[in-house]
């Protein structure tokens, strides 16, 4: 254990690196790091639990193979905060985030085939909010991202690839970049605020975009819930709320979809390929491959939707 309130690590243009690997059960709480290098390692089955630190540098946490804990965080002005990189078949291993602020970043999460947790954890300003990507065995849910805050991201606010994700009460805002990209199986999008994204950019996606993948006589469990898609603008599709490709038939329902445009003339809220949905509100109701129980449209009549405040 490594206590140390108000100790600061200082290694300017050296490289310091507080590493964990093997059987090491390392925790580290109330320091400072400061490096152009890596500040914390873990690897090759170690434990690694971070709580009130404060990290500055080129690569925050780098992790492989590795059971990581971060609590009560704050990573600022570098690179990449924390990566997480396993091969396929390992997300036996376990990364928990929450409490936690990411600021003026390269990258704030990227992690791949972990088992992970994301909670209550504030994004801003930054490259890439997360990057992640997961095959969940058995069809279940080993990622899920909750009561967070991704805003400002310029590329990325948040993508997923793979199995096994659920997304819930989230507020996606005021992202240049688009709001959730999903590739993949399993995946719930619950109870989220995704509002305010994109813009005049070339790369500027939907609200919710989820996208064709190789998935030959495979299962898909893809359900959009409960969310407030909203004032979004795509530059590079028809459908500027919820967009789904060719192969994916998600189920909608219960969602908000309003006040999202596009500037290919004529562009929907919702655009699929082939689309379930149950008890929608969508305004103005201009949607495309939606099946069954279409949706209805109508004023959500949103107390101030322009200052943020979806409540209706």
């Amino acid at each position: 254990e490594i206590y140390g309130e108000g100790a600061i690590f200082i290694g300017g243009q050296e490289i310091v690196t507080i590493s964990a690997h093997g059987a090491a059960n390392v925790a580290i709480a109330g320091i400072e790091v400061s490096t152009q290098g890596t500040a914390f390692s873990c690897r090759d089955g170690a434990t690694l639990s971070l709580q009130d630190v404060r990290v500055q540098s080129d690569l925050g946490v780098a992790v492989s193979q590795c059971e990581l804990s971060v609590r009560d965080a704050a990573f600022y002005d570098g690179g990449y905060a924390i990566v997480v990189k396993n091969d396929v078949g390992e997300e036996g291993h376990r990364t928990e985030i929450a409490a936690t602020t990411f600021n003026n970043l390269a990258a704030a999460i990227i992690a791949s085939h972990t088992a992970l947790t994301v909670a209550n954890v504030a994004i801003e300003n930054v490259d890439v909010g997360m990057l992640i990507e997961a095959l969940c065995p058995d069809l279940g849910t080993c990622v899920t991202i909750s009561d967070s805050i991704i805003t400002g991201a310029s590329t990325r606010a948040v993508e997923l690839k793979g199995s096994g994700f659920l997304l819930a009460r989230n507020q996606v805002i005021h992202n240049p970049s688009g709001g959730v990209r999903a590739t993949g199986r399993v995946l719930r999008i619950e109870s989220n605020v995704i509002a305010h994204n994109g813009g005049l950019a070339a790369s500027s996606g939907p609200g919710i975009l989820i996208d064709d993948a190789a998935c030959f006589g495979c299962t898909r469990q893809i359900a959009i819930v409960g969310n407030t898609v909203a004032n979004n603008y795509s530059s590079t599709s028809s459908g500027a709320g919820i967009l789904s490709g060719a192969n994916v038939a998600p189920v909608l329902a219960s969602n908000i979809v309003a006040a999202n445009t596009s500037m290919f003339l004529g562009g929907s809220q919702i655009q699929c390929h082939t689309c379930t949905s149950y008890q929608d509100l969508v305004e103005p109701a201009t949607v495309g491959g939606v099946t069954r129980m279409a949706p209805v449209g109508g004023d959500p009549k949103f107390i101030d939707a322009p200052g943020g405040n979806f409540r209706v």
